[in-house]
């Protein structure tokens, strides 16, 4: 908590300082040599501590992001300039001749562009040697915190150092208590205290209140709805109430400590203890409210809570009491003692809380096939095996004299296991205010926006972490630099801000097109005289150029200049070609579609043996609807590169053919005046061109006729074929016209194999 603090600060005296170089104008690059000269002695040196080092990187900072401002001195104008050397065209070439006018003109834009990009070129060259500066304090640091992890003490098993080290602290305790005892005994801080005193009874009482009585009060404010039968809201209302009583007792301890210090009656090592105080008050509420909510958890027994209480009591005892072996100036010896106490019964605390994260949830049939619980359940499994680790190992470093390196493997273990599971608990009530909002008796697993604000939690819980881990401030900083500064690629800067520019412009274009394409369908296209496949193809056609255009601002609004890498592009396009070209084929093919039309929306087609109306058109195939009601995706190509018959295309008429057999011996005219006369009788058949009879041949069976005849609207054909074989069924039935059926004579091979023709039975 004091790093995070530390961080906070650091960010905001940054802040000030950015804005009151940022206030002074042109960097004085006089000033920055003495800064520069210094950060580099104390480099070299390598004897500076590192509260020196850490200072001295805070300026360098401070410096590089003045710098950083002032590589863009003169940008809009040095543009300018560019943009007019480059009008006047290239400059002659040796030997050759320039027009006067143009060669003085040409000589005073260099002139000018070399004058203002003086302070550009001086910016970028002080930005990178501020940078590297940076880079190699950091190396420094970081080698020194290598260092201490591996360094080795006096090992705490050997007895006689024990009695050392508690004679030790049962001396800082009474120094503790004497400082109390002699600012009580001061006169003057009675007369202080006197005046103090009814703010002190103030913030007693009220610190008294909040950690006895709030945790009650919030239960009552949330009995309502924890009576009610909805899950959702009985599962926040159960957060907010618990969760919300750790925060009041944190901030009753608060009160507390500022009534204390109020009265004054605490000593120089009382002061060190209550500027801790409210640290130690954190972790050791947060182990009470973590141990509270573990009470359902299957795995989470009576000794797993226990455990939890324990290491939060001993990260806020070592909170507590760390400041006075400072103060006091502990031996080596002694604080490897103390430190191996705390390790151990950390160790102890970490052991029994793996052990319990290790227990199998009991599931049954159901539950084996929930991938969701077995995956959690398996994570909690590695999560106890790797704290059941850590337990071991802290104290084993601890006692072969690795003090540091233990210490900083066991205690932001506690405390990164402390944080997952606030994370977890935090999850869960994010799922269940989502579904309170919503009004929905269930938390929701299927919805997106938890999902999203949970991994939000995740990116922002991050820098905390690392914090704990060791991580200095400055790095985060220095990586929080790099990435809002962006990724240099050629001459293109891709940044955060390029980046959210970038999306809003492509979203801003995309509604604005959609815009466009529903209006034209819905209010201009169908007032025209355009058929409905036109119609069709234009708001497609509008909503591809639309989605380009909106692209191509988005790129220019994000100032991405794509020029430099015009040979990655060319090359990566070759690869797409090769890898992906049925796509492009296809995509390419129905660009075709929307520009030529051989096909339109509602149209009759066949095409590659299924037949079926077009319902949709889209960029990389199209959707025909079969008479099954089935649909079928067809690639775009298949229409560009294939046959492709259209039995609608511009109009509906079109030709049916019904074939028609009579016996031999018929009289052929009078079947033919018949046919003719029932295809002119149907109200489809169009007589001009009118229908007509073809008398086929002689077939195998029959004399073979056809009705060749006209539709109006050929989508009826079925029907109409089967109106007409009704019509030629009841002439043929009633002039007594046979219509045949299929002969045929069989002749036997081998007659003598069939039973009872054999000679046996003959003779």
């Amino acid at each position: 908590m004091t790093q995070v603090l530390r961080w906070a600060i650091f960010g905001l005296w940054l802040c000030l300082a950015g804005m009151v170089f940022a206030q002074s104008g042109a960097p004085d690059f006089q000033t920055w040599g003495v800064t520069a000269q210094r950060a580099e002695a104390a480099i070299e040196n390598g004897q500076a501590s590192d509260t020196a080092l850490s200072g001295l990187r805070t300026e360098l900072s401070t410096w590089r992001q003045i710098f950083s401002d002032a590589r863009s001195t003169n940008a809009a104008r040095l543009k300018t300039l560019n943009a007019q050397l480059t009008a006047l065209g290239p400059a002659p070439a040796e030997g050759q001749i320039e027009d006067d006018v143009i060669a003085i003109r040409r000589a005073e834009l260099l002139s000018e562009i070399k004058r203002l990009d003086t302070p550009r070129r001086s910016a970028v060259e002080a930005f990178t040697r501020a940078d590297g500066l940076i880079d190699e304090i950091d190396a420094l640091l970081d080698g020194r915190q290598a260092t201490q992890l591996t360094a080795r003490g006096p090992s705490p098993l050997n007895p006689q150092s024990w009695g050392s080290a508690l004679g030790a602290l049962v001396s800082t305790i009474n120094s503790l208590i004497g400082g109390v005892q002699s600012a009580i005994a001061s006169l003057a801080q009675r007369q202080e205290a006197q005046t103090a005193l009814p703010f002190a009874v103030l913030m007693a009482v009220l610190g008294g209140l909040l950690i006895f009585k709030s945790r009650d009060w919030l239960m009552r404010l949330a009995r309502p709805v924890l009576e009610r039968e909805s899950n959702a809201s009985e599962g926040l209302a159960r957060f907010l109430a618990t969760f919300g009583s750790a925060c009041l007792s944190v901030l009753a301890v608060f009160l507390l400590i500022q009534g204390a210090e109020a009265l004054g009656f605490y000593g120089p090592k009382g002061a060190a203890v209550l500027s801790n105080l409210t640290e130690a008050a954190i972790y050791f509420f947060a182990a009470v409210w973590l141990s509270g909510v573990a009470r359902g958890a299957e795995f989470a027994s009576r000794g797993f809570r226990r455990a939890v209480l324990i290491a939060g009591g001993v990260l806020a005892a070592r909170t507590l009491l760390n400041p006075l072996f400072a103060l006091d100036g502990y031996t080596a010896q002694n604080t490897g003692v103390l430190e191996f106490m705390f390790v151990a019964v950390m160790g102890f605390a970490l052991f029994r809380i793996g052990r319990n994260l290790q227990i199998r949830t009991p599931m049954g049939r159901d539950a084996d096939l929930d991938t969701t619980t077995n995956l959690s359940d398996l994570l909690r499994q590695y999560a106890g095996l790797l704290t059941v680790c850590v337990a071991i190992a802290g104290p084993v470093l601890a006692a072969l004299g690795y003090s540091v390196a233990a210490t900083r493997l066991i205690f932001p273990t506690a405390i990164t296991l402390g944080g997952l599971a606030f994370l977890l608990v935090l999850f869960e009530a994010v799922r269940d205010a989502y579904a309170w909002i919503r009004g929905m008796s269930e938390r929701t697993t299927e919805s997106l926006i938890p999902i999203f604000i949970n991994a939000v939690l995740c990116l922002v819980s991050l820098p905390v972490f690392a914090l704990v881990w060791g991580v200095r401030e400055t790095s985060l900083f220095e990586l929080w630099t790099t990435f809002s500064t962006g990724v240099q690629l050629g001459e293109t800067t891709i940044s955060p801000g390029a980046f959210f520019t970038l999306i809003l412009v492509f979203i801003v274009g995309y509604f604005i097109t959609r815009v466009i394409q529903r209006a034209l369908a819905t209010n201009v296209l169908p007032r025209t005289n355009i058929d409905p496949g036109g119609q069709t193809a234009m708001v497609s056609g509008v909503g591809y150029v639309g989605i380009f255009l909106a692209a191509l601002v988005a790129i220019t609004s994000a100032g991405l200049n794509l020029s430099s890498l015009a040979i990655v592009a060319g090359a990566l396009s070759v690869g797409i070609g090769f890898g992906l070209q049925n796509i492009v084929s296809n995509f390419v093919s129905g660009i075709i579609l929307l520009i030529e039309r051989p096909i339109s929306e509602g149209d009759w087609i066949e095409v590659g043996g299924h037949m079926g109306y077009v319902r949709d058109i889209s960029v990389r195939s199209t959707r025909i609807e079969t008479f099954d009601k089935t649909d079928v995706i067809v690639p775009n190509a298949d229409f560009v590169s294939g046959t492709v018959t259209n039995y609608t295309r511009g109009n509906t008429t079109g030709r049916i053919i019904v074939p028609v057999g009579v016996a031999y011996g018929s009289d052929t005219r009078k079947i033919q005046e018949m046919l003719l006369e029932i295809a002119e009788a149907h109200p489809m058949v169009l007589l001009n061109p009118g229908p007509s009879v073809v008398f086929q041949g002689f077939g195998a069976d029959s004399l073979d006729f056809e009705i060749r005849a006209i539709l109006r609207d050929v989508t009826w054909g079925l029907t109409v074929k089967t109106e007409i074989n009704h019509q030629i069924n009841e002439a043929f039935t009633k002039h007594g016209i046979e219509i045949p059926y299929a002969q045929r004579d069989i002749w036997i091979r081998n007659p003598e194999a069939l039973p009872g023709n054999s000679e046996g039975e003959n003779s």
